[in-house]
Parts: structure tokens; sequence; C-alpha cells
């Protein structure tokens, strides 16, 4: 009986390791996978005010982008936030809202250079002037 136990116990450790090996690696599709935070800034002052912090960095690094998004979060209002996000979904959100390819891949390739980006685009909602969303890889 025991060593029936002991077999099933390994075979049992196996299957979770195997299990958690793969959902840990698994990336949904071989690339970086990142995670994203959407605020709604209420209107043209706090948009404004958040471009300017934006144009104030010629070639801005990760922490400058972590101050505006600190700034973001500060004058905004949270909307979303989800993670496990590949490349191309994140270029779909951005086509989704009207933001052209060509536009979106820049963000893209931003993203991928500094490891974090945000973007602020005109919001669908009319509760906000526009929102900002910020990614970060994982």
């Amino acid at each position: 009986m025991r060593k029936i136990v002991s077999k099933f116990a390994l075979a049992a450790g196996l299957v979770l390791a195997m299990a958690l090996t793969f959902s840990c690696s698994s990336d949904g599709g071989g690339g970086a996978t990142y995670w994203y935070s959407i605020y709604g800034i209420k209107d043209a002052s706090y948009t404004n005010y958040i471009l300017g912090l934006q144009s104030q960095y010629e070639n801005p690094s990760y922490d400058d982008i972590r101050y505006i998004w600190s700034e973001v979060k500060r004058v905004g209002i949270f909307i979303e936030s989800n993670n496990g996000i590949s490349e191309q979904e994140i270029k779909t959100f951005f086509i989704q809202r009207d933001i052209s390819p060509k536009e979106a891949d820049y963000y893209l390739a931003r993203l991928k250079k500094r490891g974090n980006d945000l973007g602020v685009y005109t919001s669908g909602d009319i509760r906000y002037h526009s929102a900002v969303i910020y990614a970060e890889r994982e």
C-alpha cells in the first residue's frame, strides 16, 4: 500500500510541476506580455497638463514615464486594468480607438525599448475629455 501511495504522490507531483511550468512560461504567443491600466481625464486642462509633462522629455527614461503616470493617477479616474496582454492585443486596442496602425507601432516600439510607455487618446466615453493608457512589460 505504501508503495502505491508514494508512486501516486510522485505522479501527482510531476503533473503539478508540469502544470505550473506550462502556465507560468506561457505568454500567449511567443512574445513578451504586458499589463496595462487606463485612467480617464475629465477636462482639457488636465489633458494639457499631462501632454505638457510628456513634452518636457525628448527621450524619457523608464522613471520619467513612471513619474508622468503617477500624475495621471493623481488627476485621473481609474477605468480599467489588465495583465498578460500581448503586443498584438495592445495594437488592436489602439486601432479600435481610431489610432493609426503606424502610431500604434510607434507606441509598441517605445514600449519594447524602454519597458513602459503611456499614450493619451481621445476618449469615446462622454464622461472624459481624454484617456491615458500606461503599459509595462511583465
